[in-house]
């Protein structure tokens, strides 16, 4: 059985993920400034061994960078749905 502390952290992070890719997604359309992620709150959201790179202005206009941030993006989706699918599982189990 897991311990109902792990399972509220699983949540947490999930929730953090969740909000981390909806501010790059507006970000990358334009609608906002871009997201100023703590990198103590993005480890713990994607795990320590997955970095979160944010491009410089200067960077950011260059064809380079759109293939980075669509690379990025499709990482933080591909992490996202696997902690949707985890907390989907800690959520069936009984407490």
């Amino acid at each position: 059985m897991i311990h109902p502390r792990a399972k509220a952290l699983r949540l947490t992070e999930l929730a953090c993920c969740r909000a981390g890719l909806a501010g790059l997604c507006l970000w990358l359309a334009g609608c906002t400034p871009p997201p100023q992620l703590d990198a103590a709150l993005s480890r713990q959201a994607l795990g320590a061994d997955y970095p979160v790179l944010l491009p410089t202005a200067d960077f950011a206009a260059t064809p380079e960078a759109t293939t980075s941030l669509t690379a990025q993006g499709a990482a933080l989706e591909a992490r996202a749905a696997a902690l949707r699918a985890r907390a989907d599982t800690l959520r069936a189990q009984p407490l």
